[in-house]
């Protein structure tokens, strides 16, 4: 094995400053969020996709659209989780 070969452990490691996966992939917090993309509203309220779109068809959560995507506002986004009953969604 030449020394080109290998692979050392600062190669894999992000630049500084920078988010590994792991913290990118962590629930993001409510406060200082203007709007979530569906994608993003499930992973910081970790509720199911099935029962948000249930919700967002019903009407029960507000979207806008903004070109081809779909975004809750933060204001809508904790106006739906503090009316949620407890069997619904429990935070």
């Amino acid at each position: 094995m030449t020394k080109n070969d290998k692979t050392s452990n600062s190669a894999l490691a992000p630049p500084s400053g920078l988010e590994t996966p792991q913290a990118a992939m962590s629930p993001m917090r409510l406060e200082g969020t203007l709007a979530f993309s569906i994608e993003g509203f499930l992973r910081a309220s970790s509720l199911g996709k099935s029962f948000i779109y249930e919700k967002i068809a019903s009407g029960e959560l507000r979207t806008v659209k903004h070109g081809k995507r779909r975004l809750i506002l933060a204001d809508d986004a904790r106006a739906f989780l503090r009316g949620c009953t407890a069997g619904e969604a429990v935070l």
